[in-house]
């Protein structure tokens, strides 16, 4: 799992639901806010056939149960964070909302890097380009 942070509060995460690793925002006491999936099971598979997804806010512990989670502010070489508190101000504003999901265009880690650069990204599943997989399941260049 992975972290995106710059300052109190730690921003974004990425923790893993299935080969694929999952993004929220951390926005301080324990919590983070991400882009839920459907269901406690879900799985790539399952991502295909989903098209809306909801806003949720949880505990870090309980969002992550097992699973190790890590800090990843990789695009931040790439593009300039938006204002720490923007980015919570935005995040909770979303809180209860259904958005569009598309395991290609409109995942978590979009969610995550759309509020902490304005911009949607994602590394994970650019088919071509500077990203590759590498053993751990994690995204580097």
């Amino acid at each position: 799992m992975n972290f995106i942070t710059t300052a109190f509060p730690t921003l974004e995460k990425l923790l893993p639901y299935s080969e694929y690793q999952h993004w929220a925002v951390y926005v301080g006491e324990g919590h983070v806010i991400h882009l839920a999936p459907p269901c406690e099971y879900f799985t790539y598979l399952l991502s295909l056939t989903y098209v809306r997804a909801t806003v949720k806010k949880g505990k870090l512990y309980v969002v992550v149960g097992n699973n190790d989670y890590r800090i990843n502010n990789i695009l931040d070489e790439k593009y300039e964070p938006r204002p720490i508190q923007e980015i919570v101000q935005d995040a909770h504003g979303l809180l209860g909302k259904e958005l569009p999901y598309s395991v290609l265009t409109r995942h978590c880690e979009h969610f995550v890097t759309e509020l902490r650069y304005g911009k949607p990204q994602s590394c994970q599943v650019q088919p071509l380009g500077p990203y590759h997989k590498n053993k751990n399941q994690e995204y580097s260049l």
